[in-house]
């Protein structure tokens, strides 16, 4: 547990409501700072471990919160054939979208594998992407103290409002994905494409996209 994170008993002894205004008062002050979040390894293949970053009970309401606030904006945005971390879809879904595209013998794939990607979100480009929807000085700075008490770039795996700041920033991608699909680029035309897309990203994410560009 991160250092000064209250437990569920601590804040059920100190009673909910007088939690959650704690909360707010600090909120409205800008006096909120979040905790550091604690950290837990999880093995992977090839002896490797993926770091979650678990946020303290009064961060995970926070993001919660704002994710409420977000989310309807973007979800507006995002595309129909995007499944990954969205309210109300589903991986059978997904199933169902390649099953039918199938039978309409669309059967060419392209695997791109964004290597850390969680890890390597520019901040400064994220931000931006979100202020372009988001006119609120209040949830900005909110955002930016979030993102800063994890480091100077990344978006925490294990965080309540990551996944919807990861698919913020992978909908470029998808957007520059269907403009090549359309158009009939080829070689270094589709590289620089690739690249263009992902400057907000290190390159260092980046591990999928030559393999497609070589084709």
């Amino acid at each position: 547990m991160p250092p000064n994170a209250r437990p569920f008993t601590a804040i059920e002894a100190q009673g909910v409501e007088a939690f959650l205004v704690q909360i707010r008062d600090k909120l409205v002050r800008r006096t909120y700072a979040p905790l550091p979040a604690r950290r837990q390894e999880i093995p992977k293949d090839g002896g490797k471990v993926r770091v979650l970053s678990i946020p303290a009970i009064r961060d995970r309401l926070v993001q919660g919160a704002l994710k409420l606030i977000l989310e309807p904006i973007f979800e507006a945005d995002f595309q129909p054939g995007s499944f990954g971390y969205r309210p109300r879809r589903t991986a059978h879904e997904a199933v169902d979208r390649v099953t039918k595209a199938i039978v309409q013998h669309k059967t060419r794939v392209i695997d791109i594998d964004l290597r850390s990607y969680f890890d390597n979100v520019r901040h400064d480009r994220l931000l931006a992407k979100v202020a372009r929807r988001v006119d609120d000085p209040d949830v900005m700075h909110l955002l930016k103290i979030m993102l800063k008490a994890n480091g100077r770039c990344g978006v925490p795996q294990g965080g309540v409002i990551s996944p919807l700041l990861s698919n913020v920033v992978a909908e470029s991608l998808v957007l520059k994905h269907q403009l090549l699909i359309s158009s009939r680029a080829r070689g270094a035309g589709l590289q620089s494409d690739f690249h263009t897309a992902w400057e907000h990203c290190s390159h260092r994410t980046i591990s999928g996209a030559h393999r497609i560009c070589s084709k």
